[in-house]
């Protein structure tokens, strides 16, 4: 007996929101599937109403009798015979769900001329929960439709409210087979408020149940489906031709099969086996329903894709560096990789483990996942996403973040005879342009044998073709096998296909201990040593003799900061200005080095002063003197220690009484010893400097702070550096600009 392919499937859908979607204003349902399949039952069919006041005019074949042919295909044994459908949906073969339906548990609680029925359409049991919905017969006068019989009547209901109005057909009974039930017929029409046509466009859904009556019943039709593509949507126009599938779902996600993206793979059961199993002979191969799948291009039209971005690629192990050895000894076993975007899409990290210089999925090892809006971390262990070791060595990687990713896993379609084509289409009056198209049959091969079609993938670049050529096409075809009775059936496969909108790529990485980014990450060998601290030096680095002792000349593995001079060791031992990890300032300035280079990134910028040069702007003045306050900010009452005549009126400012005031001759007030350029001794608690002798190790360029023509004396005007003492009551505070 054949069973609904999907029946252990289905999970539920991931709720979006409803795309828009244009096209001809014609009824939209059955003639556009193709006219010989049906629907089952448990399709939840959506119908976009954009404005109060539009009307849903509704009609189907659920008359209680079989239908006719379409054209020279039966879809029933015996036509005009009774076919009663389920007697709980009998006076209510229609029902209408109205967005965000009201919830109830009798139909009291819902609002006149609506009752009360369980999500799915079925009659709501006895204290459960369900939700109010409008109820509508089908009769040979009002609501009935088949091929070539146009509705006498429509069944016609006037939308109180705007947005996804979900529709639940009953169905009728298999006549030609045993095989479950459906509608055989089914069309949708909305009119605006003035009565005129809406476009087509308005029917979708995320998850359409099709029951083409027979294993030889094939169709031709088209579908159009809505990704997100960045801020905006992508929207694809599928094209099937020949297509025999008997009862088979369409849906449509961002991966494919759940535990194994990216592939084409058994239904039941694993191809590594060498066969794939039957229905009930193992765990099904399930898959997310996400996508609305429309019957025309979408009304309204959605907004237009835009483009990914992709940032700070970092890999972080409990060493730092880029590598793991995950042997399973509980030291650098795994890591993180993690990156930053702001365009939601499907990432794939991949290792080029055959250093072939290609990045392809097919053969390299590969994570894959949904990436969201700001940071996505993405665990490593040695293993790629379907859990086989990647082999140890050094590979290089790159990171794709794509938007606008559709797949198309079909499961159990017994014969896609005229191929698979997938377009792009950025309009409902533009023509739909065709695509390159993925897939990776290749675990299959052993199971389909000689019915394997060419090529058994099309990665990296996905399909292509001269430009006087057709696009080539996507064909399979299901084998047989013959049961333990001796008859003969169809294996169950599920072949996956999928086109994207965009993609950014990132090639290099950075980690704690990386002097520079990096393009390769190491898979095994020895464990490497720890960062305890975390200050992107290692433990050993640190710890230079090993004995567990901070020496004079180490830095402390177990603090990031051994100096507290806000600029963690790592940053200091791998600077470009040098500054010593060991010592909180590093020149002597009476500014603390985490001060001096206050965005920390271990270079000497532009706006920043030099934290291993006593006076950045060699005007006389050490940059401790000029930053009075040390707190970063060049304030009213301070010299600027970036430039050398802060008043420009031509003397520097360390020969320049008043340093901030062009002209002036008269000395400036600018606070305690400001008149020698140094911090009030007294002031701090601290005993006065002996100015005459300056400040012990306070030279620049081993001489005299201050340059010909300045009298250091304490009475001199002069500027001696400040204490190096003074540091820890100055503060570590970054110096900003304003």
């Amino acid at each position: 007996m054949r069973r609904w392919p999907l029946a252990a499937v289905v999970l539920p859908a991931l709720v979006l929101p409803a795309v828009p979607f244009v096209a001809l204003a014609l009824p939209e349902g059955s003639p556009q599937l193709g006219g010989v399949q049906g629907v089952e039952p448990g399709t939840r069919i959506e119908v976009t109403v954009a404005e109060a006041g539009e009307t849903l005019r509704i009609c189907t074949s659920d008359d209680g009798l079989q239908e006719p042919a379409v054209g020279e295909t039966p879809v029933d044994r015996a036509p005009g015979e009774a076919n009663p459908v389920d007697p709980g949906r009998a006076g209510a073969e229609v029902l209408a769900f109205p967005p965000e339906a009201e919830i109830c548990t009798a139909d009291g609680d819902c609002p006149m001329g609506m009752s009360c029925w369980a999500s799915g359409g079925a009659p709501l049991e006895p204290g459960a929960e369900g939700r109010c919905a409008h109820a509508f017969p089908v009769t040979a006068e009002q609501g009935y439709c088949a091929h070539e019989r146009p509705a006498r009547g429509w069944i016609e209901l006037v939308a109180d409210r705007p947005g996804p109005w979900v529709l639940r057909l009953a169905g009728e009974p298999e006549t030609l087979t045993d095989n479950g039930a459906s509608v055989r017929w089914f069309e949708v029409d909305v009119r605006r408020p003035d009565g005129d046509p809406a476009p087509a466009g308005r029917l979708f859904s995320r998850h359409w149940q099709i029951n083409a009556h027979g294993f030889d019943t094939a169709a031709d039709f088209s579908v159009w489906l809505v990704a997100e593509a960045g801020s905006g949507d992508a929207v694809y126009r599928a094209d099937f031709v020949d297509l025999a599938g008997f009862r088979y779902a369409l849906i449509a996600n961002a991966r494919g099969l759940t535990d194994r993206p990216d592939h084409s793979w058994c239904q039941f059961g694993d191809p590594a086996e060498g066969r794939c199993a039957q229905f009930g002979e193992a765990d099904v191969q399930r898959a997310y329903v996400r996508f609305p799948i429309h019957l025309a291009y979408p009304d309204p039209a959605p907004e237009a894709p835009t483009p990914p971005g992709l940032a700070d690629l970092t890999f972080q192990d409990e060493a730092g560096t880029p590598s793991i050895s995950p042997d399973g000894d509980g030291v650098q076993d795994d890591g993180n990789f993690a990156f930053t975007t702001e365009t939601p899409g499907v990432y794939r990290l991949i290792l080029d483990v055959n250093d072939d210089g290609v990045f392809d999925p097919a053969v390299d090892a590969t994570l894959s996942g949904q990436a969201t809006r700001g940071r996505n971390v993405v665990p490593f262990a040695g293993l790629d996403q379907i859990g086989r070791p990647v082999p140890a060595g050094e590979h290089a990687l790159r990171l794709e973040l794509v938007t606008g990713e559709v797949h198309l896993p079909m499961y159990d379609i017994e014969r896609n005879g005229g191929g698979l084509l997938i377009s792009r289409q950025a309009g409902a009056d533009l023509p739909a342009m065709p695509i390159p198209m993925y897939w990776d049959d290749s675990a299959l091969a052993a199971v389909l044998g000689e019915l394997a079609s060419a090529p058994l993938e099309t990665l990296p670049a996905g399909t292509s073709w001269p430009a006087d050529q057709e696009p080539p096409r996507r064909f399979w075809q299901q084998p047989l096998e013959r049961d333990a009775d001796g008859r003969t059936r169809d294996v169950p496969l599920v072949f996956d296909t999928w086109v994207a909108a965009d993609r950014a790529v990132l090639e290099t990485f950075t980690c704690r201990r990386c002097l520079e980014p990096r393009a390769r990450v190491r898979v095994g060998g020895e464990d490497e040593s720890g960062d305890a601290d975390q200050d992107g030096l290692g433990d050993d680095e640190e710890d230079l003799d090993g004995d567990g002792v901070l020496d004079d000349g180490e830095t402390d593995p177990n603090n990031p900061d051994t100096d507290g001079d806000g600029l963690p060791d790592g940053v200091e031992r791998r600077s470009t200005h040098g500054s010593d990890p060991t010592q909180p300032d590093t020149d002597g300035d009476g500014l603390p080095d985490g001060v001096e280079d206050r965005n920390g990134n271990g270079v000497r910028d532009a706006d920043e002063t030099d934290p291993t040069v006593a006076d950045s702007d060699g005007d006389g003045l050490v940059d401790g003197a000029e930053d009075r306050n040390g707190d970063g900010v060049l304030d009213p009452d301070e010299s600027d220690p970036l430039d050398d005549d802060t008043d420009d009126d031509g003397l520097l400012d360390g020969q320049d009484p008043r340093p901030r005031t062009p002209g002036s001759g008269e000395p400036q007030d600018m606070g305690p010893r400001a008149d020698r350029g140094v911090v009030g001794d007294e002031d701090l608690g601290l005993p006065p400097i002996d100015a005459d002798q300056g400040v012990p190790g306070a030279t620049i360029g081993g001489a005299s702070p201050v340059e010909d023509g300045c009298d250091c004396r304490a009475d001199g005007g002069g500027a001696p550096l400040p204490l190096l003492g003074l540091l820890a009551l100055l503060g570590l505070r970054r110096r900003r600009r304003r």
